[in-house]
């Protein structure tokens, strides 16, 4: 499983900056124009999902020294967390994205493949005790990405914006 987890974070890493690529070449307004998405624009999705891959990786790391030295150091999201934090500025977001899906890299490479059947213990945004093996989370936040991304997708899509960018079987010749 390590190697397939290894892989999606490959993936995604080189897909954040296929689409980020495509986005810095049009106008930044259509990044924050209102599409009546759930997260109201494509920049305020990215950041959705940006935001939930800092929160998940800090759990996973949590009192786990060796993976947190792997992580090294995540975009500061300030506490408390600001859920509706938006990286206004897409330079910021580039940063903290790539920050991310580096750290995020660099922790599924460091874990043994013992400890993807591990539970991990944390608390969600509303406070409430939660607990799930290390897999299921990992596999949440491979599809939770995905997901996102084709709504971008989807954004692009109806302002215009040729945007063919996720392909697995092309990433990977």
């Amino acid at each position: 499983m390590k190697q397939q987890f290894q892989f999606f974070a490959e993936y995604n890493r080189r897909t954040n900056l296929d689409l980020l690529a495509i986005l810095e070449r049009e106008d930044p307004q259509i990044l924050l124009r209102q599409t009546g998405a759930y997260y109201k624009s494509i920049l305020g999705t990215l950041s959705h999902v940006l935001l939930a891959d800092i929160v998940w990786i800090g759990r996973i790391v949590d009192g786990d020294e060796s993976l947190r030295a792997a992580a090294g150091t995540l975009p500061d999201i300030g506490p408390p967390l600001v859920v509706d934090n938006t990286w206004r500025d897409l330079s910021l977001f580039r940063m903290a994205r790539q920050e991310t899906d580096n750290s995020f890299a660099k922790t599924v490479h460091a874990m043994p493949e013992e400890q993807l059947g591990q539970i991990i213990h944390y608390k969600n945004l509303k406070g409430d005790a939660q607990a799930k093996p290390l897999w299921v989370i990992l596999l949440h936040l491979f599809n939770h990405q995905t997901h996102h991304r084709g709504q971008v997708a989807a954004l692009l899509d109806q302002a215009g914006v040729v945007n063919d960018y996720s392909s697995l079987a092309l990433k990977f010749d």
